[in-house]
């Protein structure tokens, strides 16, 4: 948040660019290194996916989809929280 403030972007902007990046961070990183291959949680998938509406090549996610948007409302709620506050 702050790298984003320092690079021009308004606090609310850099708000959401936090979100983003913890999003991108769990669904490149996280879920994939930290879960697939070394063991370190194990998410049950479900036997059509989660997004069945998707062609199965795509629909590769192995957390539920609540995981995803909590990985990126949680950042973006707190920056945006101390931004109206003016702690940001």
């Amino acid at each position: 948040m702050i790298t984003a403030m320092y690079s021009g972007l308004n606090g609310l902007v850099a708000a959401l660019v936090s979100g983003v990046l913890a999003l991108i961070v769990d669904l490149v990183f996280l879920e994939p290194f930290m879960s697939r291959a070394r063991k370190l949680w194990i998410w049950k998938s479900v036997d059509k996916g989660y997004f069945s509406f998707l062609p199965k090549e795509i629909d590769r996610f192995t957390a539920p989809p609540g995981n995803y948007i909590v990985w990126f409302l949680f950042p973006f709620l707190m920056n945006s929280f101390m931004v109206i506050l003016g702690l940001l």
